[in-house]
């Protein structure tokens, strides 16, 4: 008898309804009109507001449903089973903070904007600035705020820079995350040093499950941020950030650690120390997710349908275990198809 599990649409946003799949078992078998120009910024331009850093999470609800997705959550989250529990995907390592309430309650409000609050700030330093520097989990994200929404066709690696070393002049891949909020018409761009294999092999970045290089000591930078302000061909700067509408694009604040180009134009620059072996949890975020056993096994996948005369987002999966010799497994939370 194939068995039927009900999984969230979201699994299968870009998979196959038929075919072979891997089953990995837990251990027990596992944008509006802008507004006003005054509003942003000073004299109306589009400027960088703030740099925090936390742990970069997908939500979840009481119910397993998926609410929200490259969530920032602050470093020091108590994950206590009560209001939080915090679980790793096996097949995408990606952490997902389950708070412990229906969506649309105002207990899961209140919970999930706890959890998004007190992120930690980045001391504003350029290369030029004296110690001390704010240091960054190694496999902590960090967030930009602009004063804007921002145009996400212009954030690319071009137009936000990230380099490492002691002094920071190599290069470093990262995953670049936009998140517009047009109810503040405020800009963010996550900015995420960790890609695993799955996310290295659907957008071609080389994968890097580490996240930021270890810095050397407890005083000196490695972590370099830029930000240029102005485009130049001339020196193959293509693209800048600029606000979603198109007329504006970043400058600089008086206040703001800034490099200067070739040409004369201002670079937004951001230093900071990444965690190293002798910091708490050796420079990474606290591991709060015990180890587990996963197995694996080749399924075939017969049909994947909302649950019968419903609109529902849950899908219902008839599945069978291409194994002669395997007894039949129940499907249980934790469990994750992988569509080939």
């Amino acid at each position: 008898m194939s068995p039927t599990v009900q999984i969230p649409s979201i699994l299968r946003r870009c998979l196959p309804f038929t075919g072979l799949a891997a089953l990995a078992l837990t251990a027990s078998c596992f944008n509006s009109n802008q507004p006003p120009a005054s509003v942003f910024g000073a004299n109306g331009q589009l400027v960088l507001e703030t740099l925090e850093w936390g742990r970069l999470v997908n939500v979840v609800d009481a119910d397993d449903a998926l609410v929200l997705q490259d969530v920032m959550v602050r470093p020091n989250l108590v994950i206590d089973g009560i209001n939080y529990k915090l679980s790793t995907n096996p097949v995408t390592q990606a952490e997902t903070l389950k708070v412990l309430q229906v969506q649309g309650s105002a207990s899961f409000t209140i919970l999930l904007n706890a959890a998004r609050s007190g992120l930690e700030s980045l001391k504003r330093k350029g290369p030029n600035d004296p110690p001390s520097y704010t240091m960054v989990a190694r496999n902590g994200a960090v967030r930009l705020r602009f004063s804007d929404q921002v145009d996400p066709a212009t954030v690319t690696p071009s137009s936000i820079q990230v380099f490492s070393g002691s002094p920071a002049t190599e290069e470093l891949t990262v995953r670049l995350v936009v998140r517009n909020d047009p109810l503040t018409k405020k800009g963010y761009v996550l900015i995420d040093p960790t890609i695993s294999a799955r996310e290295s092999s659907v957008l071609g970045l080389p994968a890097n499950p580490e996240g930021f290089p270890a810095s050397l000591d407890a005083v000196n930078d490695n972590i370099k941020i830029r930000i240029p302000t102005k485009e130049d061909l001339l020196y193959g700067q293509a693209v800048v950030v600029r606000n979603l509408k198109g007329n504006r694009r970043i400058t600089n604040k008086p206040t703001d650690p800034i490099e200067t180009t070739f040409s004369g134009d201002a670079v937004l620059v951001q230093v900071i120390r990444a965690g190293n072996d002798a910091d708490l949890y050796r420079g990474f975020l606290q591991d709060l997710v015990k180890p587990r056993l996963i197995g694996v096994q080749d399924v075939t996948v017969a049909q994947v349908a909302a649950p019968s005369g419903t609109s529902s987002k849950i899908r219902e999966l008839v599945y069978s275990v291409n194994a002669e010799y395997c007894m039949d497994m129940t499907p249980k939370p934790g469990d994750v198809f992988d569509f080939s």
